[in-house]
């Protein structure tokens, strides 16, 4: 975002698209996005990695993003380990009442040990 977006955002004005299409262009760079707001962040956010999520969600200080970020990762779980895991993994976190977020399921190319252990008890 240039300096006149970025202040403009700052004082309350709408960004434009051109703006949102620069910030999403630019997401590599993004860091905290505490200070950022909501609908921004909803539409950026969507077009990151992975890794972009990861370093995006690790700088962010005192602010949950995973009302934005949950659906993100459940979408990166689903594309590496099929719809049925998916449902599965759901289905059994509602049967036991257990809530989580889908980022603590998922890290980049491979299921955690505590995803093992899981996947072992089913």
């Amino acid at each position: 975002m240039d300096n006149q977006a970025n202040t403009d955002y700052q004082n309350g004005k709408a960004l434009s698209v051109a703006d949102v299409s620069i910030a999403t262009e630019n997401r590599r760079f993004l860091g905290d996005v505490s200070n950022m707001d909501l609908e921004l962040i909803e539409q950026i956010l969507p077009h990151c990695s992975k890794t972009q999520l990861i370093h995006i969600e690790k700088s962010t200080k005192d602010r949950d993003l995973s009302p934005v970020t949950d659906k993100l990762w459940k979408s990166f779980y689903e594309k590496e380990f099929g719809i049925e895991s998916t449902e599965s993994v759901s289905e059994i976190m509602k049967e036991w009442n257990l809530k989580f977020k889908w980022s603590d399921r998922l890290v980049p190319g491979e299921i955690k040990e505590s995803e093992k252990g899981f996947e072992e008890r089913k």
